[in-house]
């Protein structure tokens, strides 16, 4: 399936609006909001990687990202906005590619900087995570001195990407009402096992309204062991289980 999807970055500043409301319309097949709140959220971005059908040309997934900087020079902060990928597609691990090597790139750029990942994520986004990197934080939670005093810099850019997208904080749980739900149809896509993994109950018991449009924050640094596990899973996702499929048809 990896050879039937091409990937394409493009400047979020130069997409056209219709461009813009045809990934409108497919992100919100799967998540439902307004039109207003996805565009507020989108042109603050640099750049999305569109997935779609070689074939066919139909869209199957969007990635959303953006570096920020920080009060510490020696920081920045690499946000995740809006992800959306097609069930057919899930797991093949797009998103993590397009994370990779959108972070590749800032860090050639800025070769002495540390850098940070960041989103506001749903609960799918977060259990992949989950299996993807061996360091995380989740924010809006207590942290011992010295690990808040080396998030402050990502915490200064939570609070801006709440600011400019007119999210808000639930007082009770300190999850973040994102204001875009996700479908039924798309939750009745998972069987029931899935929402039985470690993973999965981490999630809910932060955020026990993650069907009723609230996200939680995390952030990892891009650490060498991170980074290595993030290349093994991208190897795993993409590479080993192409080949495998390819080798059952050839013994078929």
């Amino acid at each position: 399936m990896l050879s039937e999807v091409s990937c394409s970055q493009h400047l979020c500043a130069s997409m056209t609006m219709a461009e813009m409301q045809d990934i409108y319309s497919f992100c919100n097949s799967l998540m439902e909001e307004t039109w207003e709140s996805f565009y507020r959220h989108v042109i603050l971005h640099e750049v999305v990687y569109l997935f779609k059908k070689k074939n066919t040309k139909e869209l199957v997934g969007v990635s959303y990202w953006r570096t920020k900087t920080t009060t510490n020079t020696r920081v920045r902060i690499i946000a995740q906005g809006k992800l959306r990928i097609h069930k057919d597609y899930r797991r093949l691990g797009l998103h993590t590619q397009a994370g990779f090597f959108y972070y590749i790139r800032s860090q050639l750029r800025h070769p002495l900087t540390r850098f940070y990942f960041l989103t506001i994520a749903s609960l799918f986004n977060f259990v992949s995570m989950r299996k993807t990197v061996g360091e995380y934080y989740i924010l809006n939670k207590d942290h011992t001195p010295a690990t808040a005093r080396s998030l402050a810099p990502v915490y200064s850019i939570l609070d801006d990407l709440i600011e400019e997208d007119k999210f808000t904080i639930d007082p009770e749980t300190k999850a973040i009402n994102v204001y875009v739900t996700i479908r039924e149809s798309v939750i009745a896509e998972f069987p029931e096992s899935y929402f039985s993994q470690n993973e999965v109950q981490e999630y809910i018991k932060i955020n026990p309204k993650w069907r009723q449009a609230h996200d939680i924050a995390y952030c990892y640094p891009f650490s060498f062991r991170n980074v290595l596990y993030l290349l093994f899973r991208i190897i795993d996702q993409s590479y080993i289980r192409f080949f495998k499929s390819k080798l059952k048809l050839l013994l078929k």
